[in-house]
C-alpha cells in the first residue's frame, strides 16, 4: 500500500515554542513587537487568537499579525502604564496544522516591561528649621518625585519673595526621587510663609527624566495646598534692614557726669541696639519705647571731646530686628544752637605767678604780694578758688587779704607781708575748689618753688685784693684776686662755678668746688690777648654759674652779689695794668728782586746762598725775629714806616726748599704770631743736559719745526733734567743773543732755536751735493736752565739725506740732415744735466714718433713709448734717418732718472732740419720697351667701416654695454651709475679666459673686466684711458706669477709729469685672482697685492 498510496499519519497537536518581545524595545515604547514560534507550521492565526496579560496598570492593544508557517510577528500599540505585559495564545482557537490537529493555548511567554509613565513632584518641602532667616542665610527646598529621576544642566525655581521674586538653582539629588535647590536670601528679600510660584520647574535647558527616559511633569503644587512649601514648611523670610530716621539730644548744655537722654527714631518697633555712639561714646540703658521710638543714656566723662554752642556732635547707631537684619548705620550729625558738651575740668593756664621771686623787707606791710591765677577757660567767677601752701609755711610773713577775678579766666589773690625775720626758700602753692562755667571743678593742682621770703640780712662783698706786685702785664702774664665777704658763708657748685668779670673783659674762676664756712675766694687771672686796660685792673662784677649757691653759713640767706665795694675794689689797693694787644704779624717776607736769579726775579727759587729778604707792616721802631724753617736766624728794626730789611748769611739756607717766617716784638713783651711763610728754593744744582738729535732731514727740505727730536718729542729739553719749562734756552753757539734768529751749523743748514726748548732747521740749499742716500751731519751748541738760573750745555745734531735731484735737458739742439741721408744723435745734440745720475740709468722715452722720418736705436726703428738712454746717445747708438722731404722733424720725449728715491723725469721735443737731397745728373733715357697690355685690377674689397667708440679708449661701445653692471643690468662695470661708454677715464672690454689669448686664444670663454683711472668706482678722476687691450702673458714674467688673463695694456694721458696715478681694476669674483702685477720702465715685476698675498 505504501507504493501506492502516500498517507501520513499525524496525529500530534502543534504547539508555541515561545512568545518573546522582538529585539530588545524600551520600556517606554509605544509600540511593541511580539515573536510567536509553532512547533511547526500552522494556518488561520489570527489576532483575536491573543490576549494580553498585564501587571500594575500597564496596558496595550493587540493592533496587527503578520507572517506564516511556524513563525508570526504579533504588534501591540497603544501601551500606557508600568507594569508588565504578557503576549499569551487563548485555548480552543482555529488554529491548526496541515493534519487538521488543532493548537493548544500558551501563557509562558516572555513579558515585556512597560513604563511610559511620567515622573511627576508629590511634595514640596525644606530641610531647613521652620523660623525667620534674614540676609546671606541658605533655604534648601527639597521636590520629592513620584520615582527617582536623573537630572542634566541646572533646572530652576521661582520663589516668590516681596518685590522681587528670586529664581534658585538645582544643587543635588540627581539619581533619586529628591532634589534639592538652594535659596541664598538677598537683602530686600521678604515672605511671611515662603511659597514657590505657580511657574513650576524652569529646565533652563537641563531635563529631568525617569530610567526609561520619561520627561518629568513640571507642575508643582499650588501654593498653600497640600504638599506644597507653603503648606508644608512655616519658613519666613526677612531680609529689610530697619531704617533709622533721627537720633536727638535735649538741646540744653552738659557738663562732666550728666547723663544725656538720647532718643532714636526707627521705622519699626522690636529693635535691638547693635551699636551707639554719642559724641564717640558709648550709649547705655537702650530701651524700646515701643512704635519705633527707643531710648539710650549717653554720660558725660571727663576726656570726652567737648562741643561749643552750635557745634556738631557726632553719633553713630545701628539697630538690627529679630532675624538679625542690621540697619545702615546713622551717622547725621545733631545740630541744634543751644548743645554745649563741655567734658574738660578746667586747668592752670601756665605757671601761677607771683608778683615777687623774692618777699625781702622791702615789701612789709599791706597788701605787699599777689599770687596770678590765670585759667585755661571761662570760669564761674561765683566761686572763688582755694589758694594753701602745702609744704612750706609761710604764714608768720603772709596773710590772705582778699581775692578778685579780673575778667572771666583770671583770679589775683593779695596777701598782707609782715617782717618775720626769715627766710623761707622755695615755696608751693596749691590751688583748688574753682568751676567752670559748665560747673566742672578744678582738680587740685600744686606748683612747687614759685617764690621765697627772706627778711634777714645777706652776706656782703667786703674786699677785693691782689697778692701780685704792681706792674705792666703782657699776654700769658698771672695775676692773683682775692675776693672778701663780711661774714662766712657757704658755697654749693650744683655743677656750677663763682666767677669774676673784669674791666679787661676777661672772666676768672673763684671756685666751682663745695665749700662751707668761707670768708674768701680766690682765682687767677692769666692775661689774654686784647685784653688791656689803661685806668688799672678791676673787678666788674661777681656771679653764679648754673646751679651754684653762695648763701649765709648762720641761715641761709643768699649772699649779695650784685654790690661791690665802693673803696675797697681791686684798683683800690693795687696798681696792675694790663697790655695785652700783640703787634699784628707782618706780610710774608719778600725775595729780593736782585737776589732772585734764574729766569724770573719773583718766582722764589735762586742759587743765591746770601740772599736780601724785605718786609713790611711792622710797628715804628719793632723788632723783628726772621726763621727759616721756624729757627731764628737773626732780627730788624723796622723804619719808621714799618720797612725792613735782612740778608742771610752763608749756611742759613739749605739746599731745596726753606720756609721763611717773621715774629714781631713790642716793647711790653708782646710777640705777633708768626707771619705767613715765604717758600723760598736755593738751587745750586746745574739741568742734566743731554745731546740732542733728530730724524733724517731731507736735502730738499724747507725750513720746518723739528718735531722727532730723540725720537719723540718736539722740545729739546725733553731729554733733559732740571731744566726750566718755560725758557729753558738760554744761548746758542754760546751767543745769547742767537735766541729765535738763524744760526750757521757746523756743515752747514740755518737752526733758529727758541727759548722754550723748540727748534727748526732748514737745509738751506747747502746739501744738493749729496748723492741719494748718502748723508751729512750738522750741529750747533745749545746753553740749557734750570729755574734757577744754574746752566748745562748739549749739541743739537741734525742728519741731512741725500735725495733723487730731477734731471734736466742740458743740451737740445737738433743737428741739420739732409733728405733721404742719417745723422747720429750726439751729446751736442741731444744731453742730460742731472747730477746724481750716470748715462745708463737716464732714460729717454719716445712719447711722439717724428713728424717725418724715422728715429733708430742701434739700428732698429723706435717705436712710439720705447726708449733709449743717455749713454746710447754716448755710445752713438742713436740715429735720425731723415724723409724725403725738405722742413722740420721733431719728436716729444720724457727723459727720466733711475728712480733711486721715485722716478723724477722731464718733458721736450727735439727738432732737426731736413734738408733738401743734391739733384742728380739725369741718366740717358733707354729706349723704352713696348709696355704689356695691363690685365683688369680686381675691384678692392670696401673697407669694413669702425665701430663706434664714444670716449676714444680703443674699445667699441657695444662691447663696453655689454659688460655686466654693478647692481642690475649692464654696461656700468665700476658701479658708478654713469654707462661706461659715456666717460673716457673708465673702460670695459671682454677679455679670453686664457694666458695667450693673442697667439692660441683656442677657444678661450669671455670674462669682462673694468679698468678706471682712479682708485675708487667714483668716476671724478681727469686721467684719460686710450688704446686698452690684452696681451699675452709676458714670458719673463717671474715662475710664481700666474697670469689667467695674460697682460692688460693700456695708455693713459696723465694729469702732470712726474705725477702718481692711480687705477682701479674689477674682475669677477670667480676668477679667485689675489692680486696684480705691474713691470716698471726698468722691466722689473712688481707685486701689486696686499701683504698677505706676497707684495713686499
Amino acid at each position: 500500500m505504501s507504493s501506492n498510496k502516500d498517507i501520513v499519519i499525524d496525529a500530534i497537536a502543534p504547539s508555541i515554542t515561545s512568545i518573546a518581545p522582538s529585539g530588545s524595545p524600551a520600556a517606554n515604547a509605544s509600540s511593541v513587537d511580539y515573536t510567536v514560534t509553532f512547533s511547526e507550521d500552522v494556518d488561520d492565526v489570527s489576532i483575536d487568537d491573543f490576549l494580553l496579560n498585564t501587571t500594575g496598570n500597564a496596558s496595550g492593544n493587540i493592533a496587527s499579525i503578520s507572517g506564516s508557517g511556524s513563525s508570526y510577528t504579533v504588534t501591540v500599540d497603544t501601551i500606557t502604564g508600568e507594569g508588565d505585559l504578557r503576549l499569551d495564545l487563548n485555548d480552543g482557537t482555529d488554529i491548526n496544522d496541515g493534519a487538521g490537529n488543532a493548537s493548544e493555548g500558551f501563557s509562558s511567554g516572555t513579558a515585556h516591561t512597560v513604563d511610559v509613565m511620567n515622573p511627576s513632584v508629590t511634595n514640596v518641602t525644606s530641610t531647613n528649621a521652620n523660623g525667620t532667616y534674614k540676609a546671606g542665610d541658605t533655604v534648601n527646598i527639597t521636590l520629592a518625585f513620584s520615582e527617582a529621576v536623573t537630572v542634566s544642566g541646572t533646572p530652576q525655581l521661582t520663589l516668590e519673595t516681596g518685590a522681587t521674586d528670586r529664581t534658585i538653582d538645582y544643587v543635588a539629588g540627581s539619581g533619586t526621587d529628591e532634589l534639592t535647590f538652594a535659596y541664598t536670601v538677598q537683602a530686600g528679600d521678604e515672605s511671611s510663609d515662603l511659597a514657590l510660584t505657580n511657574a513650576g520647574i524652569i529646565l533652563n535647558g537641563g531635563s529631568i527624566r525617569d530610567a526609561a527616559g520619561n520627561d518629568s511633569e513640571l507642575t508643582l503644587p499650588t501654593p498653600g495646598t497640600a504638599n506644597s512649601l507653603s503648606a508644608n514648611k512655616d519658613i519666613v523670610i526677612d531680609a529689610v534692614a530697619p531704617v533709622i530716621t533721627s537720633v536727638s539730644i535735649p538741646d540744653s548744655s552738659h557738663k562732666i557726669g550728666d547723663t544725656v537722654t538720647v532718643a532714636i527714631t526707627a521705622g519699626e518697633p522690636g529693635l535691638s541696639l547693635d551699636a551707639g555712639t554719642v559724641n564717640g561714646v558709648a550709649v547705655s540703658d537702650f530701651t524700646d519705647q515701643g512704635g519705633g521710638s527707643y531710648t539710650a543714656t549717653y554720660t558725660v566723662q571727663e576726656g570726652d571731646t567737648s562741643r561749643a554752642l552750635g557745634d556738631d556732635i557726632p553719633v553713630n547707631f545701628v539697630l538690627s530686628d529679630a532675624a538679625g537684619n542690621s540697619s545702615t548705620a546713622y551717622t547725621t550729625a545733631i545740630s541744634q544752637s543751644a548743645d554745649v558738651i563741655d567734658a574738660a575740668r578746667p586747668t592752670l593756664d601756665g605757671a601761677i605767678v607771683p608778683s615777687l621771686a623774692t618777699i625781702t623787707d622791702d615789701q612789709i606791710g599791706s597788701g605787699g604780694f599777689t599770687l596770678t591765677l590765670n585759667f585755661n577757660e571761662a570760669m564761674n567767677t561765683g566761686v572763688a578758688p582755694t589758694i594753701t601752701f602745702p609744704t612750706e609755711d609761710p604764714s608768720n610773713t603772709l596773710t590772705f587779704n582778699t581775692g578778685s577775678w579780673t575778667d572771666a579766666t583770671t583770679y589775683i589773690a593779695t596777701f598782707d607781708t609782715a617782717d618775720a625775720n626769715e627766710v623761707i626758700n622755695n615755696v608751693d602753692v596749691r590751688v583748688s575748689d574753682a568751676q567752670d562755667a559748665a560747673g566742672n571743678t578744678l582738680a587740685a593742682v600744686t606748683q612747687n618753688d614759685l617764690f621765697s621770703v627772706v627778711t634777714a640780712t645777706s652776706p656782703a662783698i667786703q674786699a677785693i685784693t691782689s697778692p701780685t706786685a704792681d706792674g705792666t702785664f703782657a699776654v700769658g702774664s698771672s695775676i692773683d684776686i682775692t675776693v672778701t665777704f663780711d661774714k662766712a658763708v657757704d658755697f654749693t657748685a650744683n655743677g656750677g662755678a663763682l666767677t669774676a668779670t673784669l674791666n679787661t673783659g676777661a672772666t676768672i674762676l673763684l671756685t666751682n668746688s663745695d665749700a662751707a664756712n668761707q670768708m674768701q675766694f680766690s682765682g687767677r687771672y692769666t692775661v689774654q690777648e686784647g685784653e688791656t686796660d689803661t685806668d688799672g685792673l678791676n673787678v666788674a662784677s661777681l656771679t653764679l654759674t648754673g646751679g651754684a649757691t653762695l648763701v649765709a653759713h648762720d641761715n641761709g640767706v643768699a649772699a649779695d652779689l650784685d654790690t661791690l665795694p665802693g673803696s675797697q675794689n681791686l684798683a683800690d689797693s693795687a696798681e696792675l695794668v694790663v697790655d695785652a694787644n700783640s703787634p699784628a704779624a707782618t706780610p710774608a717776607p719778600t725775595l729780593a728782586a736782585d737776589s732772585d736769579s734764574g729766569v724770573s726775579d719773583n718766582d722764589n727759587i735762586t742759587n743765591n746762598n746770601t740772599p736780601t729778604l724785605i718786609g713790611t707792616g711792622a710797628e715804628a721802631g719793632a723788632t723783628v725775629t726772621v726763621r727759616v724753617d721756624g729757627i731764628s736766624v737773626g732780627s730788624a728794626t723796622a723804619n719808621g714806616s714799618g720797612d725792613w730789611a735782612f740778608t742771610l748769611a752763608e749756611g742759613d739756607l739749605s739746599e731745596g726748599l726753606n720756609t721763611i717766617d717773621t715774629l714781631v716784638g713790642d716793647s711790653a713783651g708782646n710777640t705777633s704770631s708768626a707771619s705767613a711763610g715765604l717758600a723760598l728754593t736755593l738751587d745750586n744744582t746745574a739741568p742734566t743736559a743731554n745731546d740732542d738729535t733728530t730724524a733724517t732731514v731731507r736735502e730738499d727740505a724747507g725750513e720746518a719745526l723739528l718735531t722727532n727730536v730723540n725720537g719723540a718729542g718736539d722740545k729739546l729739553t725733553d731729554n733733559d733734567t732740571g731744566a726750566d719749562d718755560t725758557a729753558p734756552i738760554t744761548a746758542v753757539n754760546d751767543r745769547a743773543d742767537a735766541l729765535s734768529s738763524a744760526v750757521a751749523g757746523s756743515n752747514g743748514g740755518r737752526f733758529i732755536i727758541e727759548a722754550d726748548g723748540t727748534a727748526s732747521f732748514d737745509p738751506n740749499g747747502e746739501f744738493e751735493g749729496l748723492a741719494h742716500g748718502d748723508t751729512l751731519t750738522t750741529d750747533v751748541t745749545v746753553d740749557i736752565q734750570d729755574t734757577a738760573g744754574n746752566t748745562s750745555t748739549s749739541t743739537l745734531s741734525v742728519t741731512v739725506e741725500g735725495v733723487n735731484n730731477a734731471p734736466t735737458i742740458a743740451t737740445n739742439a737738433g743737428p741739420s740732415v739732409k733728405a733721404g741721408r742719417s745723422v747720429t744723435l750726439t751729446t751736442a745734440n741731444l744731453n742730460e744735466g742731472d747730477p746724481d745720475d750716470a748715462g745708463d740709468e737716464l732714460t729717454y722715452t719716445l712719447n711722439t714718433l717724428p713728424t717725418s722720418g724715422t728715429l733708430l736705436l742701434d739700428g732698429t726703428a723706435l717705436a712710439a713709448r720705447e726708449t733709449f738712454t743717455q749713454q746710447d746717445i754716448d755710445n752713438g747708438l742713436v740715429t735720425f734717418t731723415a724723409g724725403s722731404s725738405a722742413g722740420n722733424a721733431s719728436f716729444d720725449f720724457t727723459l727720466a732718472d733711475g728712480g733711486e728715491d721715485g722716478v723724477e723725469s722731464v718733458s721736450g721735443t727735439l727738432t732737426l732740419t731736413v734738408e733738401a737731397a743734391p739733384v742728380p745728373e739725369p741718366e740717358p733715357e733707354p729706349e723704352p720697351e713696348p709696355e704689356p697690355e695691363p690685365e683688369p685690377e680686381p675691384e678692392p674689397e670696401p673697407e669694413p667701416e669702425p665701430e663706434p667708440d664714444s670716449d676714444n679708449d680703443g674699445v667699441s661701445d657695444n662691447d663696453e654695454a655689454r659688460v655686466p653692471s654693478l647692481g642690475e643690468g649692464t654696461g656700468d662695470g665700476n658701479g658708478d651709475s654713469i654707462a661706461d661708454v659715456e666717460q673716457d677715464n673708465v673702460s670695459s672690454l671682454p677679455f679670453l679666459n686664457s694666458p695667450t689669448a693673442i697667439t692660441n686664444p683656442a677657444g678661450a670663454p669671455e670674462i669682462f673686466i673694468t679698468l678706471a683711472a682712479n682708485n675708487t668706482i667714483d668716476s671724478t678722476s681727469e686721467l684719460v684711458l686710450r688704446n686698452i687691450r690684452q696681451l699675452d702673458a709676458p714670458e719673463d714674467r717671474p715662475d710664481d706669477l700666474d697670469m689667467p688673463l695674460g697682460l692688460l695694456s693700456f695708455e693713459a694721458e696723465t694729469d702732470t709729469i712726474g705725477g702718481i696715478s692711480e687705477f682701479s681694476l674689477f674682475v669677477d669674483g670667480d676668477l679667485e685672482i689675489n692680486g696684480y702685477w705691474k713691470q716698471n720702465a726698468a722691466g722689473e715685476w712688481v707685486n701689486l697685492a696686499s701683504e698677505a698675498f706676497g707684495a713686499a
